[in-house]
């Protein structure tokens, strides 16, 4: 009998907001679920090749948006574009979880998605009851929406390349997965991205 691997989710926080970080992550593997972020950490590993792992390892991600989150150079200039690719190629899903009053609304591509709690309403505004309610919620909406991923994307850290074949790697992947959805790339496009520099 086969056992079902735990849906991962990854959690992208800013280290002044371990806090919520914390709380996020605790409620969430309450239901179960395998929470991957960088407390996993350790002494000697490539924290940017971790994460950037951990992130293909993952069928959701949820953001944990603050103040701090949001001018995070890291976070704005690494997981978020990671994250939104990884969204596009395979439908990684991500949940911006509205930690405290930021100005999310101004920053894409979080001002276009579905954010949590409904309507942006700051998790710190209600009650420590309120708090849990709502953190229990998300736990349960993960579980019921969680998406299965293809197996054949399921572990995109699994291929290794080097830094600079990484973008040629992802466009022909784009271009792979276009082409199983009936789009018809040029074989030209294909090619020049397979062909030796």
């Amino acid at each position: 009998m086969s056992t079902a691997t735990p849906t991962r989710v990854f959690i992208s926080y800013s280290h002044f907001d371990k806090a919520w970080r914390d709380r996020i992550a605790s409620s969430l593997a309450a239901f179960g679920l395998e929470v991957l972020d960088d407390t996993l950490l350790r002494p000697g590993q490539d924290w940017a090749v971790e994460l950037r792992e951990m992130r293909e390892r993952s069928s959701v991600a949820v953001l944990v948006i603050t103040p701090q989150f949001l001018t995070s150079n890291t976070i704005r200039s690494q997981e978020i574009p990671h994250l939104m690719e990884l969204s596009k190629l395979r439908g990684l899903r991500v949940i911006p979880v509205i930690a405290e009053d930021s100005s999310w609304q101004t920053f894409e591509p979080i001002s276009k998605i579905q954010v949590f709690p409904e309507g942006g309403t700051p998790l710190f505004k209600g009650s420590e009851e309120q708090i849990r309610g709502d953190l229990e919620r998300l736990g349960r909406e993960i579980i019921r929406k969680a998406p299965q991923l293809d197996e054949s994307t399921r572990n995109l850290s699994d291929i290794r390349t080097s830094n600079a074949q990484q973008p040629r790697l992802a466009q022909l992947l784009a271009l792979t997965l276009s082409a199983q959805a009936g789009d018809r790339p040029s074989i030209t496009a294909m090619a020049s991205l397979i062909a030796p520099e």
